[in-house]
């Protein structure tokens, strides 16, 4: 009997399938039966992405990753739509309103012909542009696609040379050709016909930059992007480029500038996961509120597909059920995102059903396969799907446990993706616990720490890279008034302006009781700012940050000074600024020892070495690690051991060494 036992137990571990494994399996058929050269493919399943892949090359016919940025084409409407929609839901624009002529939003915006102007282009609207109805049809029009004119010549396409007849002495710009095309006649008249047409979101793309009176780019980064914890999408970027056979026209031969509302954004299966969520509210926030998500699924006036189930809506296709998805288009390569809907905070209502939600598949290729039939039915087929949530990959190197403790590390984030990273771990409920900027090799990055919260944090922290002094002064002053108080103050040099002196700041809502005062100063030069801190502490004030950099032989140092009314006794704490690697250690042990803990840690190149500024506080530590010399893959390795160790990092600086390698310092403690 026992033996009868044990092989059924191991017959049915060995026959248990594999979380996703049917998915995988009938995906990779499906790319080798369709012959695409490389693909991503991420499934979210209720508020997780639980599948995420990535086969084959790349647009530069390399390896591909998940983290690799691929031209969405198509998806590049969604983020344009989003920013219209946002911009009339803030009452700053009407759908209604007319584009062209006098009266119109783009009045300099003019034919490039004084002569047959066709009329009917003065009765554009925003709504027209917006549900493509405007009166452009590339699969009737003589022009083809205009937008993608030089590339459509390079293949021997029959069509007007733009260029050529504006007689343009470089290439064309986004604005040569809408002026082109306003001096040629309509296809139909605007508002009876629905057709995509990547001109009038482009020409979307130069209303939202009227309105908004910011770059087209800026303004979706700032309004849409950033805040869903975007931080890998941006307008393409020129790569090296290799092109196959079946490859589209816009591959490798169209500036992603010049299409840039239409078709020129590139992003990773990451991010677009993340967009998923930030549409239909699954995580703290939603880019879309209830008037926007209505609009979002509303079918076009005056219409002929009026009465059908499936209708193009603004940058979605949408159905009667409440889906919306895109599809790959003509000369562009194949490509699916769909989600499944509601939008704006309703699914979380339907999340414990585990339900795939959002499906994102990004191809190397143009092969006209029926991706969204077939994909959709490999998800349907798959009933075992993985639990983790593999957005962790992309914004942890290192996750940590103990206890009931959460943390993650990721060690090099580039200050351009500080604050949409702060907003993707947000998202997942990480609040940063540490972060600390330096440069190397050519760029300025951040280490950060985070540790997971039960409560939503996504609008009650605010983290600020770059800023100047009377930026960092305007601003606290600004979210002041908003009850966000300043937490933490980092100075670093920044390589995106020119390697000066920047600061980072952290913001918290109520932060602070009434009876806590608060003082700050910038760049103080360190002898006079140890007496200024000497006359605090008389008060009973101690530093919470201390942050140093030095300018040639001067170290000048950034601070806050916190003062609780209420304690009856002062806050015991020793400062050190511009100290070595063998006094630090030194530092750390004695204090240890004396019962003092490192609070606060920073560094500063001088003169091709590091020196630190540190502060250490009155509480006795049972054990505590701490390492000041330490590589990235050491570090790593430190971090898992210590943890079995019931010890966390609550410092990691990074700093780069006299022979010019990055090391870290690292500071490990039981959590608490």
């Amino acid at each position: 009997m026992r033996m009868l036992i044990f092989v059924y137990v191991f017959l049915s571990a060995a026959t248990a399938q594999q979380p996703g494994l049917k998915f995988e399996e009938g995906f990779q058929e499906f790319l080798n039966t369709n012959k695409y050269n490389g693909a991503q493919v991420g499934v979210m399943v209720a508020n997780r992405l639980a599948y995420a892949k990535a086969h084959g090359k790349g647009h530069d016919d390399t390896n591909l990753e998940l983290l690799a940025k691929h031209q969405i084409s198509a998806i590049s409407k969604a983020f344009t739509s989003i920013a219209i929609l946002k911009l009339h839901d803030e009452g700053k624009l009407t759908l209604d309103s007319k584009v062209f002529g006098t009266d119109g939003i783009l009045p300099e915006v003019k034919p490039w012909k004084k002569e047959n102007i066709d009329k009917r282009i003065y009765d554009i609207t925003v709504e027209n542009l917006l549900y493509h109805t405007a009166g452009w049809d590339y699969v009737h029009s003589s022009m083809a696609d205009p937008m993608l004119n030089s590339a459509l010549l390079k293949r021997g396409e029959t069509t007007k040379n733009i260029s050529k007849e504006m007689k343009l002495a470089t290439d064309e710009t986004s604005r040569d050709i809408i002026r082109y095309m306003l001096s040629e006649r309509l296809d139909y008249t605007p508002g009876t016909k629905s057709v995509i047409s990547n001109l009038g979101y482009v020409i979307l793309g130069r209303i939202i930059e009227e309105v908004s009176d910011f770059p087209y780019e800026d303004y979706v980064k700032t309004n849409i992007l950033f805040p869903c914890g975007m931080m890998h999408t941006r307008i393409g970027k020129i790569h090296r480029c290799v092109k196959h056979d079946n490859d589209p026209a816009f591959k490798c031969e169209v500036t992603s500038r010049l299409v840039d509302a239409a078709l020129g954004w590139e992003s990773n299966m990451y991010d677009l996961a993340r967009f998923s969520q930030c549409m239909d509210g699954s995580v703290d926030f939603s880019i879309i509120s209830d008037k926007m998500a209505n609009m979002l699924l509303h079918k076009p006036k005056a219409v002929p597909v009026q009465h059908s189930d499936t209708w193009i809506g603004p940058g979605f296709h949408v159905n009667n059920k409440g889906a919306i998805w895109i599809e790959s288009e003509r000369y562009t390569n194949d490509l699916l995102f769909y989600h499944t809907g509601p939008f704006h905070g309703k699914l979380k209502s339907i999340l414990e059903k585990h339900k795939p939600t959002a499906l994102i598949v990004l191809l190397e290729g143009q092969n006209y396969a029926p991706v969204k039939y077939l994909v959709r039915e490999m998800v349907h087929e798959e009933t075992n799907w993985p639990l983790e949530n593999l957005l962790f990959d992309d914004v942890a190197d290192v996750t940590l446990k103990v206890g009931n403790i959460d943390r993650i590390i990721k060690y090099e984030i580039n200050e351009h993706h500080i604050k949409p990273y702060t907003h993707a771990i947000g998202q997942l409920r990480y609040d940063i616990k540490w972060i600390h900027g330096h440069m190397f090799s050519g760029s300025s990055i951040f280490t950060v720490i985070a540790e997971k919260t039960n409560i939503p944090i996504y609008d009650k922290v605010i983290v600020e890279s770059g800023l100047s002094e009377k930026r960092l002064q305007t601003q606290k002053l600004h979210l002041e008034k908003s009850n966000y108080n300043l937490t933490f103050l980092h100075t670093y040099r920044s390589y995106t302006h020119d390697k000066r002196a920047v600061f980072l700041a952290i913001y918290r809502k109520h932060a602070y009781a009434n009876t806590t005062i608060i003082r700050y100063g910038e760049e103080h030069y360190t002898q006079p700012y140890r007496k200024l801190l000497h006359l605090y502490e008389e008060r009973g004030f101690y530093p919470t940050s201390q942050s140093i950099v030095h300018s040639g032989y001067d170290g000048l140092v950034s601070f806050i000074l916190e003062e609780d009314l209420t304690s009856k006794e002062k806050k015991s704490f020793k400062s050190y600024c511009e100290i070595g690697h063998h006094r630090l250690n030194n530092l750390v042990m004695s204090s240890f020892r004396h019962g003092r803990r490192l609070k606060y840690l920073d560094s500063s190149d001088y003169f091709g070495k590091p020196v630190f500024s540190a502060i250490f506080v009155k509480e006795k530590m049972n054990k505590i690690m701490f390492n000041s010399n330490i590589n990235e893959a050491e570090l790593m390795t430190l971090l898992t051991d210590q943890q079995r160790n019931g010890l966390l990092p609550s410092i990691i600086v990074g700093y780069t060494d006299k022979y010019g390698d990055l090391k870290y310092a690292t500071y490990l403690e039981p959590p608490k």
